[in-house]
């Protein structure tokens, strides 16, 4: 069943989808399918009003109207600018610190970095000094062999 629905030219279930959405109309003009679940069931018209609607921001203007200004004492002021200027400088601190971490977490990483790439020189000299130890003991085994050979060679001749 899953094969033929992967191989057949309309997707069924689409189609079933569709059909539910839709119906047939019984009114004899207009169209022949109209949609099951009608969007404008229980819409109502509402009043109208012949007067202009006020302009936005009018519905709190009461609240917002004083004759009266602000008063402002001088130490209310300075006591402001003080907190202001201690804000900006505890926000450069902050800037000074993180510019000094991150410049150590480079320098770890820079440190980190080198000592990685001694270990590996290190760790390359040890090889190849391994490597020219087993030639060596191969080539020394090598000559023991013959050694043996042309003493084998001497004894049989004598």
């Amino acid at each position: 069943m899953k094969q033929r629905e992967r191989e057949a030219k309309f997707d069924r279930k689409r189609i079933r989808e569709l059909a539910a959405k839709w119906a047939w109309s019984s009114e004899p003009k207009g169209l022949l399918k109209v949609p099951r679940a009608d969007p404008l069931r229980g819409f109502r018209v509402g009043r109208f009003s012949s007067e202009e609607p006020p302009p936005p921001g009018s519905k709190y203007d009461n609240l917002y109207l004083d004759d009266e200004p602000l008063e402002e004492e001088a130490e209310d002021m300075e006591q402001l600018a003080a907190a202001l200027e201690q804000q900006g400088m505890q926000q450069q601190l902050q800037q000074q610190l993180q510019q000094r971490l991150l410049l150590q977490q480079q320098q770890l990483q820079q440190q980190l970095q080198q000592r990685l790439l001694l270990q590996q020189q290190q760790l390359q000299q040890q090889l190849q000094q391994r490597l020219l130890l087993q030639q060596l003991l191969l080539q020394q085994q090598q000559l023991l062999q013959q050694q043996q050979q042309q003493q084998q060679l001497q004894q049989f001749c004598f």
